[in-house]
C-alpha cells in the first residue's frame, strides 16, 4: 500500500517546494521502521544547532517523537518501542488513508509544552498517555510549568 507523507516546513525558503511524498509500505511495515528509513535518506532539514523535534502524526495520534539533539526516538504505544503493532493491522491508521504529517517544532520546549497541554498539565495523565519519559526529557521546570497551566482553557 502507498502512504501520503508531509512534512512542514522548517522555514520560509523551506516553503518553496512540496515536503509530500508517497511511501510504499507492506502488513508488516511499522511507523519506527518508516521514521529512521526517513532519517536515513535525509527527509528532514539539518537544523543549526541540530536540537529540534520531529513528531510523526497518523491522523490525530501523536506516535513518535524524534529529539534530533539526541537522535532518540520516543514511542506513544502503550507497551512502548516493543509493543508498536504493523501500520496496516490498526484499522483506523489503514482506514484513514495513511496520512502521515511530521510536525516540527523548534525550541523542543515548544514540544513540551505541546504535551504538556495536550494532557492539560496533568503528571499523571502524561504518565497514562505514555509520554512522560519524553517529557522529563526536557526538563521543564516547575516555574515555566505554572505559567503554562496558567494559560490552560478553562
Amino acid at each position: 500500500m502507498d502512504i501520503k507523507i508531509r512534512r512542514d516546513s522548517v522555514c520560509m525558503g523551506d516553503d518553496v517546494e512540496d515536503h509530500t511524498l508517497i511511501y510504499s509500505i507492506d502488513s508488516s511495515t511499522k511507523f519506527s521502521v518508516m521514521f529512521r528509513d526517513l532519517i536515513n535518506r535525509r527527509y528532514f532539514p539539518s537544523i543549526y544547532g541540530n536540537d529540534v523535534v520531529w513528531t510523526l502524526l497518523c491522523g490525530r495520534e501523536d506516535l513518535i517523537a524524534w529529539k534530533t539533539g539526541e537522535d532518540r526516538l520516543y514511542f506513544h504505544f502503550a507497551g512502548g518501542e516493543d509493543a508498536e503493532p504493523p501500520v496496516l493491522s490498526v484499522k483506523r491508521w489503514a482506514d484513514s488513508g495513511c496520512f502521515v504529517r511530521f510536525r516540527y517544532d523548534s525550541p523542543v520546549t515548544q514540544r513540551a509544552r505541546h504535551i504538556f497541554r495536550m494532557f492539560y498539565g496533568l503528571k499523571d495523565q502524561i504518565e497514562n498517555g505514555g509520554f512522560m519519559e519524553e517529557y522529563a526529557s526536557y526538563r521543564i521546570t516547575r516555574e515555566t510549568e505554572e505559567e503554562w497551566r496558567r494559560s490552560l482553557p478553562g
